[in-house]
This record gives structure tokens, sequence and C-alpha cells, in this order.
């Protein structure tokens, strides 16, 4: 455990009988706090006289929820302060911290058990580096309960206190004081809104471009470089990790600009780099300057750090060079900055490395820190082929199909050999949504909603579930089944949805894959051509994703359709009662069936018409208004028309 400094002023004197005021300042002995939450944590004092709050290990040992950092107030001899009775029961803390943090305090008495303490009081201390938080929490009455003020034994210190570690995990403490204000001569010397703290260089990655990332260089020309700005993160992602690795000792090269694009030269004041990183899997970065011409003698020591695994927590890393690892490094001709990732060995762990910001010079500014929350998010996902990539299936039953992307930004599906090889009867095709930057999506919670649009040469049963956990039918949701109307002149739209009973064992959270079924039930399927415009999942698409080539969502014939049956559907628009009226001299011999489909391309009725039957009606009057598609199959003809119902 790292101990800090602490200066133990008392304010009683001989003139006092009873009860000892204590307060804590980082100036020059040593203090340590105890517990289980104080052997999480390690306390460095810095140049401000504050003591530097952080989790030792905040993934292999963190910080245990409802853990307290003990405090055991001694006076100048050493001795336990047990008696504060001549003071009020307060305490003031002065702090600041990267990110806001809850602090809660309570003070214990006697063998400290329940009975024996007094509330928990809370205070919040805000995302704010620049500036001090004074807090004072004073106990009522109602607040001492149990406590017994002339039989201290310790004082609780919670951060965020029902969670693991610590928001931000960057706190500092100028002063902590029991029973009375501190002592304001010995409050930290640093001036903390001096522009000197002002980063020489910082790069947020707000913008839509990297210009100050040399993406030319021989790890830049292997790496993929995404640039999300709306978290206003950088990721970075080798391409073809088999084929075209990243070098083993080549780095990232930064080339630090100013506001007006001119190249900063000139660190002298302060050489060091700040960056707020995450990663899929454990690697070590290394970073160093170059100067003059970058030569070997020209460079800095190269100093590393280890980045755990862990995509929900940015690691911030602040790594500073002493005078002595300048080596030949000149920080008044600074040529540019390198960073590794695991130098040594192509590629890197995980092949997923977030960067937040990187600051040179100075301290970065935690208002400008990445909006997004790292913590597991549902997301949805969407794809329509408008990128080229018509690879998305995946499954033994691929190999039996042929798949390719049309000019329409859409994807075809067929059975390359129907005979020989057909695609087997309740064998799905399987589909891995990934993010946008090319990792899995696992949670989809909050609207399990897949919507499909597509359109078949025959009509055809599609069916889907997802799965979770280790994709046993444990696991599984239920079997959803729509049909794509037979029409390849028109869309359908299929909307499922996974009610609590149709979810079974699957958990959102933790989302495996997705199966698609073509006609569950027999070998190939009908019409053995469909076409997908999008699969998306957790909502449905704006319409100006749909494919550009304009076709419908379903086929509107009109009355001078020369090839039209003669039909008529009236009234329309409709109330109450839709009446069909089909030609007898055409519809004698046939069973014929009319459906009515929702907008989306739901079922919302059908009926029969038995050869001879020349009309039907059909009660409406409790559906809702909106937009309803009429189709009538009778042989070998089909037929759709739109209702608007009132």
């Amino acid at each position: 455990m790292i101990r800090f400094l602490l200066l133990c002023i008392l304010a009683c004197s001989p003139l006092f009988s009873q009860g000892q005021y204590w307060e804590q300042h980082w100036v020059e002995s040593n203090y340590e706090f105890t517990g289980s939450g104080g052997d999480a944590v390690s306390v460095n004092q810095t140049n401000c006289e504050e003591a530097f709050v952080q989790v030792t290990d905040p993934v292999g040992a963190p910080l245990p929820a409802f853990s307290p950092l003990i405090i055991n107030p001694k006076d100048s001899n050493g001795d336990d302060i047990t008696d504060i009775s001549a003071f009020p029961l307060e305490i003031h803390l002065r702090a600041r911290s990267v990110a806001p943090v809850t602090l809660g305090v309570l003070f214990r008495s006697d063998d400290g058990t329940s009975d024996f303490r007094t509330a928990i009081l809370y205070d919040t201390i805000p995302a704010d580096l620049e500036q001090w938080t004074d807090i004072t929490l004073s106990f009522t009455d109602d607040d001492v309960a149990g406590f017994n003020a002339t039989k201290l034994r310790d004082v609780w210190l919670f951060l965020d206190r029902g969670t693991e570690n610590f928001n931000g995990d960057k706190l500092y403490i100028d002063y902590i004081s029991l029973g009375g204000s501190p002592s304001m001569n010995l409050e930290s010397p640093c001036t903390l809104d001096d522009p000197g703290d002002a980063p020489i260089f910082a790069e947020y990655f707000k913008g839509g471009s990297l210009s100050t990332v040399n993406t030319g260089s021989s790890a830049g020309q292997v790496t993929i470089f995404s640039l999300d700005e709306v978290c206003e993160t950088l990721q970075l992602r080798i391409a073809d990790p088999v084929t075209a690795p990243l070098p083993a000792f080549n780095a990232y090269i930064i080339n630090p600009i100013d506001a007006d694009g001119n190249d900063i030269t000139d660190i002298s004041s302060q050489v060091n780099v700040n960056m707020r990183v995450r990663s899929a899997e454990a690697v070590q970065i290394d970073v160093l300057f170059r100067s003059g011409e970058g030569s070997q003698e020209e460079r800095s020591a190269r100093k590393n750090v280890s980045i755990p695994a862990n995509l929900e927590e940015w690691t911030d890393v602040d790594i500073e060079f002493a005078a002595s690892e300048l080596e030949g490094f000149n920080p008044a001709d600074l040529r540019d900055f390198w960073l590794y990732l695991d130098r040594g060995t192509p590629n890197f762990p995980g092949n997923e490395f977030y960067i937040d910001h990187i600051v040179i010079g100075g301290v970065p500014d935690v208002t400008m820190y990445s909006p997004c929350s790292n913590e597991a998010q549902a997301q949805a996902w969407i794809e329509n082929w408008d990128d080229g990539n018509a690879v998305v299936f995946g499954g033994a039953e691929t190999a039996k199909l042929t798949l390719g992307q049309t000019e329409c930004e859409a994807f075809r599906i067929e059975v390359s050999h129907p005979n020989d090889d057909p695609h087997t009867a309740f064998r799905p095709i399987v589909i891995n949504p990934l993010s946008p930057a090319g990792s899995d999506i696992t949670n989809i919670s909050g609207n399990l909603q897949v919507v499909i649009r597509a359109r078949s040469a025959a009509e055809l049963p599609l069916g889907l579930l997802l799965r979770s956990g280790d994709g046993s039918s444990d696991f599984r949701t239920a079997i959803l089944t729509q049909n794509v109307v037979g029409t390849l002149e028109a869309w359908s739209t299929l909307i499922y949805e996974f009610s609590e009973e149709d979810l079974g064992g699957f958990d959102p959270e933790d989302l495996v894959d997705l199966w698609i079924f073509l006609d569950r039930s027999n070998n190939n399927f009908p019409g053995n051509e469909l076409y997908l415009d999008y699969i998306a999942i957790g909502a449905q698409p704006d319409a100006s994703l749909n494919s550009p080539c304009g076709l419908p969502d379903f086929v509107v014939a009109t009355e001078d359709t020369p090839e039209a049956p003669i039909i008529r559907v009236y009234p329309n628009p409709v109330e109450d009662q839709i009446n069909i009226s089909l030609d007898p001299d055409m519809y004698l011999r046939h069973t014929s069936r009319v459906r009515l489909y929702g907008a989306t391309g739901e079922l919302q009725q059908q009926q029969s018409i038995l050869p001879g039957q020349h009309q039907i009606s059909i009660d409406v009057s409790r559906w809702p208004a909106g937009i309803y598609f009429l189709e009538l199959l009778t042989g070998s003809d089909r037929f759709t028309k739109a209702i608007i119902k009132h």
C-alpha cells in the first residue's frame, strides 16, 4: 500500500479537558487509509500538496462496492483520537475529480457495529479538475443515531458506494478535517485554473478527419482508422491481420499541430503524454518522442504501460518523462510522437483499440471527454447492402446457396443446386450482427424487434429466432414466421416482435446470432428467388435507406391495366364494411382466396370465395385507420389493391 503524506494539526490545547480536533493535509508525514477499500486504492502525493487517489487494479482487484476507505484519526504523538465530543460532529473535505463522484461519510464508535454508527451522509464531487469543491457534511441529532462522540472508533469514507471502483478513477484530495474548518494556510499552493495547465497539444477526435495521425506510415497503411463522430473516439483495427499484419516494430506516428495547422515543435515546458484508451484484450502500449531528424540518437527513452482488457471502462494513461529519460531528445525541437501497440509482435491482441484523447504537455480537459458511456449498451443493427459488402450469412447451409449483391442495393438468395444439393429443411442460415467498427453486437435489450424487407418469386414463409448463451435450445427464442408475398414487383415488410413468452430462455444482453429459415419444413424454398432489401434489429430503418430502384411495397393495380382481372372493391375509402365483387365469367371454376394485409405486411384477415360465389363482404369497422392491401389469389392469378380505412 502506497502511503501518502499528512500533517496532523491539533487545535486542542491544555485548555481543552476533553475532545480533540483533527485535520489532515498532504504536506509532511505518512498516513494511510485502511480497510478493504483502502487496500484497493493507491494514493500518491503530488507537487500541489494533495493526495491523488486511484484504484490500483480496477479490473483484477477492483474497489469493492459498499467498501469504505477507513480513516483512523491520530494525535501528534501517534495515539488514537477517541473523543471528539467538544466539537461539532462534521467533516470537511476539499477535492476535485475527473468525473462526478458520490461521496458518503459515516462515523463509528465502540465496537463499530451498526448499533454504534451515524447515518451515512452524501454529497457529490463534480467533474472538474480546474476547481476545488469544498464539502461540509454536518450530522444532526437525528443523524447521530447510536454513535458515541466520546468513543470514536473511525470514520468511513465511501466513493460511489454501491458500485465497484469509482467514477473516473482519478480523485484529488487537498484536505480532510473533523470537528472544524481546516487551516487555510495549508491549502494546496497550486492555482488549478492557471493557463499553464493547458496542454501544448490536445487531440480529442471531435472532427471528421485525422490531420494529426500519419495514416501513410508502415503501421498506418495496414490499419483501419474509424472515427466515431458521435462518441468522439478513434478506433484502430488491422484490416488484414493475416496477409498484411501490423509490423512488429512499427509505431503509429502522431504529428502535433496547433489550432492553425502549424507544427508544434516546442514542448520543453512539460514533456508528458496523457491518453485515455480502452482495448478488447490486454495490450501494452509504448510511447516515445523524436526530435531533429528522428534518428536513434534524437529520441527519448521508450516508456510503456499495460492496458487491461475492458471495453466498458476507459484507462487513463499519464506518462511523464524525467530529464534522465529524455536521452537524446530535444524537447524544444519536437518532430513527432510514436505510439506502439504490443511492440515486438505482429498485430495487437483483440484487434480493437479505442482512443478518447491524446494530450501532450499538460492536463486534458475533462469536459472534452467522450460523451458516450462505455458500459454495455443496447445496440440497433441494420444491413442494407449499400456498401459493397455482400457477405453477411454464415452456417453450413450457406454453402448450398448462391448469394450476391444486386445493383439495387439488395441481396439475392437462391439454392445453387435444388436437385443435387438442396437447401435442407429445418436448417437455418446464420447472421452474426456486427457494429460499424466490426465488433460483435451482443446487447439488443429494450427493443426486441426484427424487421425484414423482402420480395420473392413465390409466397415464402420466412421464420427466425434469436440465440444467446451457448446457443442451445435452452437459450433461444420461439420461432416466429411471416409470409413474404409472392411477387418480384413489390416489397413485403415483415416485422417480428418477441413477447415475453416468445423470449423463452433467450438473454437479450447476450446475443449470439440470428437464425433465418426459408420455408423451414421443406427442402429448398418456393420460387428459389429471394431478395432482401434490409434486415434490421432494434428499429425499423428510415425509408431513405430503401433500395434506390423504386419498387413499391405492394403492387397496386388500376382499372386501366389491360391484363388486370375484373374486380371491384368498394367503398374505398371504407369505414365499416368493404365489398369485393368479382366478374362471374372469370371466376366460375376456381376457389379463390382474399387476404387483407396491414401496411407493414402483417396478415389481418383471409377468406375463401367458392366457385359461383361472386361477392363477399368483410367487416373492418374495428380496424385502426390506415392503409391496407387486399390480395386476390385465384388459380395462377394474383391481384393486389390498396385500401384506405377511415
